[in-house]
């Protein structure tokens, strides 16, 4: 087992190798993934504050090295593997960054490079116009629906001198082109989810009258508890407690479970304990939990996440407990049984039978 990790937690005590990254602080940051959820098209680069640590490498450094080594296994592979990573070594991640950003629909290209593109593209669209190519270049910047905003030539020595950010303006409407589907159109019943109708009918014909002490149980996240890491800085886990099982205040009051009171959740691999959290806002027959704590397992060496250990749900998720429509495991909705033992305490138990790990 190989781990990328600056922390040796409850998931990489179990590691062999442990290949440790940079820091937050000590490599570049442009958003990607969350930039796709923006309200307005912004970009935003920020560089390192401070120099890495002498055995530490930034993720791109040590992903191009790994990729260099599982690829080379022929001499063709190996050919073409060591130019990538030479050539990746050589621009690194801000060279990749100013090139995607110059490629990109505000991105600064020569006029004839953009007239060659967009003779190319039109071609494709006309020549093939149902084909995998034109669906790909729906969702490339290279689209004949994109359009240049009033920031043309974004590049990265552009960003370093706006270290706020550049508003590039609206939205752009992409839908339908971007859909990548037969028709361009949406698929509301799957016919895989139609197969399987007949057999969850049956299942909620043949479900009882749950036992009083039997809830479904969902996870659940909170803002400055985002993922299990972030359990680790002081600033974000001072005040109350946040490990709390949330139960709705009927619920509770017909179980004799008061504000505070240690409960037992249990399930058929396992079983926590934790404080109880009454609220009206959760569903009567519903007990939430949050994912991504449970810090106090042998080998792991959070000093500040281990004194706010908490439980982990991974504890009592059935691992018989599968999706049969797609086969994952099914995380949320599992039947669990609670029970309150009116304790000040907070302390794992797992049942002999499994043993389970915490993980983010």
């Amino acid at each position: 087992m190989v781990s990328i990790d600056f922390y040796l937690n409850e998931t990489t005590s179990h590691a062999d190798i442990i290949l440790p990254p940079t820091g937050p602080l000590e490599h570049g940051h442009y958003d990607v993934v969350l930039n796709m959820l923006t309200v307005r098209n912004t970009a935003k680069y920020s560089p390192p504050l401070y120099k890495p640590l002498p055995d530490t490498r930034h993720d791109w450094e040590i992903l191009n090295e790994l990729t260099r080594r599982l690829q080379s296994h022929s001499p063709l592979k190996w050919a073409a593997s060591e130019a990538q990573y030479l050539a990746i070594r050589k621009l690194k991640d801000e060279g990749l960054l100013d090139i995607a950003l110059k490629a990109g629909p505000y991105g600064r290209q020569p006029q004839t490079l953009t007239d060659m593109q967009s003779k190319v593209t039109e071609f494709v669209y006309r020549r093939f116009p149902s084909s995998r190519a034109s669906r790909l270049l729906d969702v490339s910047p290279y689209s004949r629906h994109t359009r240049q905003g009033a920031q043309a030539g974004l590049c990265l020595k552009k960003l370093k001198k706006h270290p706020s950010g550049i508003d590039l303006g609206p939205l752009q409407p992409c839908l339908p082109d971007r859909l990548c589907t037969q028709g361009k159109s949406i698929n509301l019943v799957p016919k895989l989810f139609m197969k399987d109708i007949a057999r969850l009918q049956q299942r909620l014909e043949k479900k009882g009258k749950p036992a009083p002490d039997s809830f479904a149980l969902i996870g659940r996240r909170d803002v400055r508890s985002n993922n299990s890491w972030m359990h680790n800085s002081h600033r974000l886990v001072k005040g109350k407690n946040r490990c709390t099982a949330l139960i709705n205040t009927e619920d509770a009051k017909r179980l004799g479970i008061a504000q505070g009171d240690t409960i037992t959740v249990s399930s058929r691999v396992g079983e926590i304990e934790l404080p109880a959290q009454l609220t009206a806002d959760i569903m009567p027959g519903v007990i939430s939990i949050p994912h991504g704590w449970g810090h106090n397992r042998p080998g792991s060496q959070l000093t500040i996440a281990g004194q706010h250990a908490g439980v982990s749900l991974n504890d009592i998720t059935d691992d018989y407990s599968i999706d049969a429509v797609t086969g994952v495991a099914a995380f949320s909705g599992q039947q669990v049984t609670v029970s309150t033992i009116k304790m000040e305490r907070n302390v794992v138990r797992i049942n002999d039978k499994r043993l389970a790990s915490s993980t983010s």
